[in-house]
């Protein structure tokens, strides 16, 4: 049976005893049921995973012992980043959770020309966490010990006055264009631009081009952003990274 893989901000290292977060401790105990001995993975982001016993265990606390260190990896080859426009409600949590699975390892949440949605400073840093949060689940789930970072919320047209690797594959989707994406040389390194529900605006697409992002052809019909975001990053990892190997 597969084992349930823990997240754990801190360091880890064989022989140590841990004390697990309450979040951590309360799902082992109400969710799993986990009892005393039941064997669990651990992981905290910096590569590989810990094979862990727990100790003891109630609804606030769990401790475990760590038994072995596994060099397992299931990183992608591609060094993925998601420019996501945000969306509104479970849509963002979605696409996070997604592109997590899909490998993605940054995500960069944008406010564009045509967002519905409105933060201020509060609510920004709390959406931050709660998508990071999400990504942190996510690679628990789906077997990686690498955990994406979810960047700050930023304007689009702030991102693209920031200096990026001039050798990063920058992609932007396009009805319009005539480039597939097979048409793209191959590159270990890309940075996919996704609008928020409307779209990006005429002048965003302008800005993004004038950076060195090209647009590509996506098939014929007019996606979601959620959608989008999802089939270009699973076309990406099946063309150029590690999806049907």
């Amino acid at each position: 049976m597969r084992q349930h893989r823990i997240y754990h901000e801190g360091p880890l290292e064989v022989g140590a005893v841990v004390l697990l977060t309450k979040e951590n401790s309360h799902y082992l105990a109400q969710v799993v049921r986990a009892k005393t001995g039941y064997l669990i993975t651990l992981f905290n982001g910096e590569g590989g995973e810990y094979s862990a016993t727990i100790q003891s265990i109630d609804k606030r606390d769990c401790q475990v012992s760590i038994d072995q260190f596994i060099d397992r990896s299931v990183e992608s080859p591609l060094d993925i980043t998601l420019l996501q426009g945000i969306s509104k409600g479970d849509k963002m949590d979605f696409t996070v959770q997604k592109a997590v699975e899909l490998g993605v390892n940054r995500i960069v949440p944008l406010l564009t020309e045509r967002s519905v949605v409105k933060l201020d400073l509060k609510r920004s840093q709390k959406k931050r966490q709660h998508w990071q949060s999400i990504a942190i689940s996510a690679a628990a789930q789906s077997g990686r010990n690498r955990v994406a970072v979810v960047d700050p919320i930023i304007t689009l047209s702030e991102y693209l006055q920031t200096s990026e690797n001039p050798s990063v594959a920058k992609l932007i989707l396009s009805p319009s264009s005539d480039l597939g994406f097979n048409s793209v040389n191959r590159n270990q390194s890309i940075t996919l631009l996704i609008g928020p529900e409307g779209g990006l605006s005429d002048s965003e697409e302008r800005a993004a081009s004038n950076v060195g992002f090209n647009a590509v052809r996506f098939g014929p019909r007019v996606l979601r952003t959620e959608t989008a975001a999802i089939a270009a990053l699973g076309l990406i990892q099946g063309i150029w990274g590690d999806l049907g190997n």
